[in-house]
């Protein structure tokens, strides 16, 4: 359980944080013994500065607090697990985020222009926007959308959907597009990653891996000693150094463009996954610290 708070903790995608305590028919609903294990579960997710939402005490077997507020707990304030789900409402600040466009193929018709195949991230798109090819740093306007097999005006965020576009500018799998915001992804082949390993076989020092990101993939290696004898599902950071400069972002900017997989080239098998901390270009990034804990002062379910 530890384990899985722990892996929680590392990503930012992950808006609420539901703990169920279950079994607790094999303690006859014991009020003592839900209290003490709660509190160490606080205190674990505190000094990982993970804020937890609600702890709710069930039993799987005979479906207390699953469904339905369970009477055999009636020192529990709260609401049942899947009352909890239902009422759960996320949302995500877009305010200081581009319009971000990943292309994943383009289509050349005979007698046409190119149709371009992509997804649409953090905000929605109009026609006619301008976006320019970070890879390229050429402009281009999106003067078709099309969407379900038709035409649209607008795009919604996390949306697929596929476009024309003028002046004709290279485009190709990979590339992303954005409307404004360069500053938004770093050009780099050196960087600092978290990694949850995910193999059996332990992670080597200078081995060739492949470091599969959403829109490339790169060959690179570790570049420092690992310190650790890491196994199976063990979590560290360590640094990478590819074998050419892409464009990415850090976790703390654009979480997406920050996700990695790690790929043995030999076996084929993902051996590891995470997301990039920051840039170690010299002078590109300065790394803030605050020590401070999440802790959620509303967490009042007894």
């Amino acid at each position: 359980s530890k384990k899985h708070i722990e892996l929680v903790s590392l990503f930012p995608n992950i808006k609420k944080v539901i703990v169920c305590i279950n079994k607790i028919d094999k303690v006859n609903y014991s009020v003592k013994k839900v209290k003490e294990i709660s509190l160490n579960i606080q205190k674990f997710a505190e000094d990982l500065n993970l804020k937890l939402d609600c702890i709710i005490p069930v039993s799987a077997l005979y479906g207390d607090n699953i469904v339905k507020k369970s009477q055999k707990i009636n020192f529990y304030k709260g609401e049942s697990l899947l009352d909890e789900i239902y009422q759960t409402k996320t949302s995500r600040s877009l305010k200081n985020l581009s319009s971000t466009v990943l292309v994943n193929s383009t289509i050349k018709q005979k007698g046409q222009d190119r149709i371009v195949l992509a997804k649409n991230y953090y905000k929605k798109i109009k026609k006619n926007e301008k976006f320019i090819n970070i890879t390229s740093n050429q402009q281009t306007v999106l003067i078709n959308l099309y969407k379900n097999l038709g035409k649209t005006d607008i795009v919604n965020e996390n949306s697929s959907f596929s476009f024309n576009f003028k002046p004709q500018i290279n485009l190709s799998s990979g590339d992303i597009l954005i409307s404004n915001d360069k500053k938004q992804f770093i050009k780099t082949d050196s960087i600092n990653i978290k990694v949850i390993w995910t193999s059996q076989e332990k992670p080597v020092q200078s081995k060739r891996y492949t470091f599969k990101f959403r829109q490339v993939s790169e060959a690179g290696f570790f570049s420092k000693p690992i310190v650790g004898k890491y196994n199976i599902n063990d979590i560290f950071d360590t640094t990478v150094e590819l074998e050419t400069e892409i464009y990415i972002s850090e976790v703390s900017n654009l979480y997406e463009f920050s996700q990695l997989i790690i790929v043995d080239p030999i076996t084929n098998q993902n051996v590891g996954f995470g997301y990039v901390n920051y840039s170690l270009d010299r002078g590109s990034k300065i790394v803030p610290f605050e020590n401070s804990k999440k802790i959620n002062p509303e967490l009042k379910c007894f």
